[in-house]
């Protein structure tokens, strides 16, 4: 008997401060990215505010963008405290999340905005980078 229960069977959260990804380089720099993201995303919802303030654009559209934005910016933040925390489970989601962002770069350099689409593909292979080395690391220890 042990004081996580009988022996063998510990009751930790895989996430919890114990974990071996605390304070590493792929922690802090998931949790950075994911920061980043959710900043340039509330940047957006601004933006989407003041032209709205200057009379652009329609208010249900507006209203339901921001609302969309800084839900998503929300979990990015979520994402981005778990990424500190060193928590195993912050891998897969940030993998999901910028290969969702793979469409957006190629709309974007599509449409000749190409220093916006250079900026968000550093941004989408640094992190994706970030959730694979992560999990390996996991695997590995």
């Amino acid at each position: 008997m042990t004081a996580d229960g009988p022996a063998g069977n510990d009751r930790r959260d895989p996430g919890d401060s114990g974990h071996p990804l605390v304070g590493t380089v792929w922690s802090r720099l998931g949790g950075v990215l994911c920061l980043l993201d959710a900043v340039v995303l509330l940047g957006f919802a601004a933006f989407y505010l003041v032209e709205l303030a200057r009379g652009q654009g329609d208010v249900a559209t507006v209203v339901l963008s921001v609302a969309l934005i800084v839900v998503v910016a929300v979990l990015l933040m979520v994402l981005a405290r778990f990424w500190l925390a060193g928590s195993r489970r912050a891998s897969t989601p940030t993998i999901v999340w910028n290969l969702v962002l793979v469409p957006v770069v190629y709309t974007l350099y599509s449409s000749g905005d190409t220093l916006v689409a250079s900026a968000v593909l550093v941004v989408v292979l640094m992190s994706l980078v970030t959730g694979v080395g992560a999990a390996a690391s996991v695997r590995d220890a």
